[in-house]
């Protein structure tokens, strides 16, 4: 029996260049890695739409945009963009509710002092 070695599960930074229809033209998109995940569920308490935000703010890396600019693009625009991100990011939609359950059932279990 083979072993997989810690390093096989680091994630190499990666980025790639997206045609966003949206905005007819490209944004370059970094891969999230599980700590970028770990923040975004943090920042989004189970909120969709700060879950776009943060995932914008955090993987996409050129342009880079505010808060304040995220808060105020265009819904059509928004949901391209963190489509573009959690699809780069390996993010399938039942990952993200596993994820999001994961993370609350942690967050429940550090509450009550367990």
């Amino acid at each position: 029996m083979e072993y997989v070695k810690p390093e096989q599960a680091l994630q190499v930074k990666e980025e790639k260049d997206f045609f966003v229809k949206s905005l007819n033209g490209y944004v370059r998109v970094r891969k999230l890695a599980y700590k970028d995940l770990g923040l975004i569920y943090s920042k989004a308490k189970d909120d969709p739409f700060e879950m776009a935000k943060w995932m914008i703010i955090t993987g996409i890396v050129k342009p880079r945009f505010t808060r304040e600019q995220v808060d105020n693009m265009r819904p059509e625009v928004a949901t391209e963009l963190s489509t573009i991100v959690a699809d780069y990011s390996g993010m399938t939609p039942e990952a993200i509710e596993r994820t999001r359950n994961l993370s609350n059932t942690m967050t429940e279990a550090m509450q009550s002092g367990q």
